[in-house]
């Protein structure tokens, strides 16, 4: 019943991180990892962890860490996401962080189960010390601001900090220009000098890793679902970190069907039949050229580069 097929022994779900014995207030950095492990399966083949949190918290996400391992002849897959927690403020009470399940499918007893994370509650005050200082300092320049227009005490005030801090103001706007214009200046000489030759690295980078990609689809190396989607990122230029997401960039059927026979295979409970390891070095490469004619159409179109630079064929 989940968005991914994940067969495998066993699947666990636990987090790192948020051990808090009291309320969190506004602005503090949380930090929550959140760690999905599979016995039977790759890093490369689970899903990536994706949470909704309330309007209260602002996630900031890193990427997610993925490792494979071999324990007593099973594989091993593990991801990571770790997440900077920073409450908004303006809110307070309880905050629900939800709960997080992941469907799996048990290659053992030949069912479905569910991973479960459980629902979590943090406690958010209204305010933080920074905030009831800034507080107290409005309420001293309120008292300052009341002074009469005649004091001495208003004088003084308006002698010493206004025209300084329309001197520094203008002074900071203008070596801001200055240094705005100069970064633009250099980086278009960069780009000029090195444009042709950062184009012909990159295309050197995915035609050697397509290289290795094949030989392990030929021979029907298991290196071939870490690879894979290192070869879509440098084809594609677009974060790939799973099998299931290069087959989905890809977007060719019969690559797709070829890797989930070889999936079944390799790692499903049911005996199940491995692909021709040529058939699918010939889906890999119809689906690349496939994807080079798209990306050249879509090229074609006004204000749009092409991909390959001009007098280079892929």
């Amino acid at each position: 019943s989940g968005r991914h097929w994940i067969p495998a022994k066993a699947v666990t779900i636990h987090e790192r991180g948020l051990d808090i014995n009291g309320p969190v207030t506004p602005g503090s950095s949380l930090t929550r990892t959140l760690v999905l492990t599979a016995e039977g399966l790759p890093a490369t083949t689970l899903p990536d962890l994706t949470v909704t949190y309330p309007d209260a918290l602002r996630g900031y996400p890193e990427p997610a860490q993925r490792q494979s391992s071999m324990a007593e002849e099973r594989v091993i897959g593990q991801v990571e996401q770790t997440q900077a927690l920073v409450p908004v403020p303006g809110h307070s009470g309880e905050v629900v962080l939800p709960e997080i399940r992941v469907p799996w499918w048990d290659v053992v007893e030949d069912r479905e189960k569910v991973a479960v994370l459980p629902a979590r509650t943090l406690q958010l005050t209204g305010m933080s010390s920074s905030g009831a200082a800034q507080s107290q300092q409005g309420a001293s320049a309120t008292a300052e601001e009341a002074l009469p227009l005649d004091s001495p005490g208003h004088e003084s005030l308006e002698a010493n900090w206004i025209w300084p801090l329309l001197t520094a103001l203008f002074g900071l706007g203008w070596l801001t220009t200055m240094a705005a214009w100069w970064l633009q200046v250099r980086t278009q000489r960069q780009r000029q000098a090195n444009g042709t030759q950062d184009n012909t690295s990159i295309r050197e980078q995915e035609q050697a890793s397509f290289t290795l990609v094949c030989h392990h689809a030929r021979n029907l190396n298991s290196d071939f679902f870490v690879q894979l989607p290192v070869w879509v990122r440098s084809l594609t230029g677009q974060p790939c970190s799973t099998v299931e997401a290069a087959c989905r960039q890809l977007n060719q059927k019969e690559l797709s069907e070829k890797v989930g026979q070889w999936q079944r295979a390799a790692f499903g409970q049911a005996p199940a039949t491995a692909p021709d390891g040529g058939a699918l070095e010939a889906a890999l490469r119809k689906a690349r050229q496939q994807w080079l004619r798209d990306r050249q159409s879509r090229n074609r179109k006004p204000g749009l580069p092409d991909f390959y630079p001009d007098g280079i064929q892929p």
